[in-house]
């Protein structure tokens, strides 16, 4: 497919999503898919940066206040962008539609709903997914998951099924503008290095086949330290053996 038609979509268009967002539009990917059935609220940009929305655009969508930023950016981009909240009861087909052709899925949302999507083989089977996620003591992790080769996102971070995922509020979360951008900047250059397999000396130790988990931790002196970490397969597990 020619780079100018890889498309990726993005769920949530929040602190981290909004970011990767208007992170891609400055470069070759030029198709976009944005999800996100939310409005921006005075809870959204009450901390300056967290967020590339303004008080002028108060109660619009975000998905499309984002689709419009990343034209103007780009104005060769086309975005398409969905009101809505993912969940598997969506089926099948209905998520087809939004995903269309998208060749990775930005999970940038912390719903376990919208993340059990990524238990659906029938949807996740041909596709790339990223899965960014901020810690509330700063920093983050980013867990990428290519079908056949890494082991699925839930078994790398431990969990039986993202029904254990515990769902916080984002106003409970000790979170800093420098960690959202730290961990979109570290996303958007991720999905770029799996959709054209260009993996240079800044990702030198990261074994795509295996090293699919990237730890973000936060120092002291305010530096972010990346520690790619190696989770095996769950044996027996049809999503980290998915074929």
């Amino acid at each position: 497919m020619p780079e100018h038609r890889k498309c990726v979509a993005i769920i949530g268009a929040g602190r981290v999503g909004s970011w990767i967002a208007l992170n891609i539009a400055q470069i070759e990917i030029r198709r976009l898919v944005l999800i996100d059935d939310d409005r921006i609220s005075e809870d959204n940009i009450k901390v300056p940066g967290m967020v590339p929305y303004t008080f002028f655009e108060l109660d619009s969508y975000k998905c499309d206040t984002l689709a419009r930023k990343v034209i103007a950016i780009n104005k060769k981009a086309h975005v398409r962008a969905f009101r809505t909240k993912i969940s598997p009861q969506m089926g099948k087909d209905a998520l087809e539609r939004i995903f269309g052709d998208s060749l990775l899925i930005i999970f940038a949302i912390d719903t376990v709903a919208g993340l059990k999507v990524l238990e659906m083989p029938e949807i996740m089977s041909k596709r790339l997914s990223i899965i960014p996620a901020m810690h509330h003591d700063g920093g983050g992790h980013i867990v990428c998951w290519i079908p056949s080769f890494t082991p699925c996102p839930a078994h790398t971070l431990g969990l039986e099924s993202f029904d254990e995922i515990r769902e916080s509020k984002a106003s409970e979360a000790g979170i800093s503008p420098a960690d959202a951008r730290i961990v979109s900047g570290i996303a958007s250059e991720l999905a770029v290095s799996l959709l054209f397999n260009r993996f240079g000396s800044n990702w030198k130790p990261f074994d795509i086949r295996k090293g699919n988990y990237l730890h973000i931790e936060k120092l002291k002196d305010g530096r972010y330290q990346k520690i790619l970490i190696n989770p095996h397969k769950r044996y027996g597990c049809r999503l980290c053996n998915l074929r």
